[in-house]
């Protein structure tokens, strides 16, 4: 913006120092051709109108050139942001679906072993009764015996005090 202006202010400068040097010394009817000297500082200033509104559109061109740039740098890196985010985003999708299965895998494995220890106590159990139930049948058994023997003593002592028949 600044530049523009010196340079609008160094064009009027130059346009009033050449406007005086035309005239000093050439009023009308002296020397004659006042006309063609007007006209000759109309083509000029035309030219110089011309040249400035050249330079204006040429300016005005490339700021919207270089403003275009930006708004497709700006574009560009808001794409690659976004592109960034929804890779994260992804990426932590992933890794919470992992961390959700190894979870799963874990209580898996701890229900497994759960399963296992019970299993294998209840068979602990049910071998210490059935050793139970076999040490109580040998005892029976023993028990039985015993009596059995007793019985068969008792009923031999019996027979032994019986008298003998013929004997006196």
């Amino acid at each position: 913006m600044f530049c523009e202006n010196r340079k609008a202010k160094k064009k009027e400068e130059e346009r009033k120092r050449k406007r005086k040097r035309k005239g000093k010394g050439k009023g009308k009817g002296e020397g004659g051709g006042g006309e063609e000297e007007e006209e000759e500082e109309e083509e000029e200033e035309e030219e110089e109108e011309e040249e400035e509104e050249a330079e204006a559109e040429a300016e005005a061109e490339a700021e919207a050139e270089a403003e275009a740039e930006e708004e497709e740098e700006e574009e560009e890196e808001e794409a690659e942001e976004a592109e960034e985010e929804a890779e994260e985003e992804a990426e932590e999708a992933e890794e919470a679906e992992e961390e959700e299965e190894e979870e799963e895998e874990e209580e898996e494995e701890e229900e497994e072993e759960e399963e296992a220890e019970a299993e294998a106590e209840a068979e602990a159990e049910a071998e210490e009764e059935e050793e139970e139930e076999e040490e109580e049948e040998e005892e029976e058994e023993e028990e039985e015996g015993e009596e059995e023997e007793e019985e068969e003593e008792e009923e031999e002592k019996e027979e032994g005090e019986e008298p003998v028949p013929g004997v006196t």
